[in-house]
């Protein structure tokens, strides 16, 4: 945890230097994220959104982060309000499409999965998880 640790220490020097850098707290809250320690990147989300509410990129990784802990609703509310922000967020079109389908509303999964390929960039449309994301979304609805 050496160089994640030094990266929380770095974000939080500069959080106490400016407690209104909302990216300072994000990122904090994206090192979190990658240590598995959901709960405290939701709260470094969370500050970054209080500061700047119209930060998208800030309501994807809370949503990703309520996902990964099955609060689904919490997260499609966050990938909703990152979609209002950026309607062409490819990436919320995603995640959004992903929490519905974990939580059995699959016809609006598979909405969004199609949205999310239409627009998608090629990091999307290439991938083979983001793929079978849609392959198996179609064959979900389809064996209704």
């Amino acid at each position: 945890m050496g160089l994640y640790q030094k990266a929380i220490d770095s974000f939080s020097k500069a959080i106490n230097l400016d407690p209104n850098y909302a990216k300072a707290h994000h990122n904090r809250g994206h090192v979190y994220a990658v240590l598995q320690q959901y709960q405290r990147a939701i709260e470094g989300y969370s500050q970054a959104l209080e500061i700047n509410p119209e930060y998208a990129q800030a309501f994807l990784n809370r949503g990703i982060a309520y996902s990964n802990l099955n609060q689904y609703p919490k997260a499609i509310q966050d990938f909703n309000r990152a979609i209002e922000i950026n309607p062409d967020y490819v990436d919320a079109y995603h995640r959004r499409g992903l929490s519905y389908l974990l939580s059995g509303q699959t016809e609006l999964g598979c909405k969004d999965a199609r949205q999310a390929c239409k627009w998608g960039t090629a990091r999307f449309s290439t991938s083979p998880v983001r793929m079978d994301f849609v392959h198996n979304s179609e064959n979900s609805l389809l064996n209704e």
